[in-house]
């Protein structure tokens, strides 16, 4: 089975489905990434994070990752000394095997929208069944194109002629989500 989702959502796309799955499953979010200090504020809801379904970088893989977990399980981190940072604290899948990873993608200016992803490098039997019923619900009542979940406004761009970026914005158009 693979654990993996791609999609297509904008603000409004993504507004439909968190609170309904957020109703659904008791979730936390914390940022993924290397940070100075030891992260002690999680989000408890996708819709505390500033600029819900936009980005502001041009590369899918450079959106802000999330690791989700179910609200009873604490994140974990690592520490590491890293020459001329000093202590930095690692936030990362492999150390939250419980847990499963989103980027959202968003909308870049007003043209396009990248594309966003739900999945688990993990084979813990919470991990996978958090993923599907995390991307099952988040992507409720998206279309399916091309392997692609597009949410009903993500869908209405399409048809408009904008881009659905899947790589980068620096990416030929010929790699785009289309129709044809």
């Amino acid at each position: 089975m693979e654990n993996l989702r791609l999609f297509f959502a904008t603000r409004n796309d993504l507004l439909m489905n968190i609170k309904r799955l957020e109703t659904e499953l008791e979730l936390h979010y914390a940022l993924v990434g290397q940070f100075e200090k030891k992260q002690k504020d999680h989000f408890s809801s996708l819709l505390d994070i500033k600029g819900l379904g936009t980005t502001s970088v041009k590369e899918v893989r450079l959106c802000q990752a999330y690791l989700v977990l179910p609200k009873n399980v604490n994140v974990k981190s690592q520490w590491e000394f890293v020459p001329q940072k000093g202590i930095q604290y690692s936030y990362y899948q492999d150390k939250n095997p419980k847990s499963i990873v989103v980027r959202l993608g968003g909308l870049y200016g007003n043209q396009c929208l990248l594309a966003g992803e739900i999945d688990t490098i993990s084979e813990a039997r919470e991990s996978i069944t958090l993923f599907n019923f995390f991307s099952k619900l988040l992507t409720q009542k998206f279309s399916k194109i091309k392997g692609y979940y597009v949410g009903p406004e993500a869908y209405e761009m399409l048809t408009a002629g904008k881009r659905l970026v899947t790589i980068g914005l620096k990416s030929s158009k010929e790699y785009d989500l289309s129709l044809t």
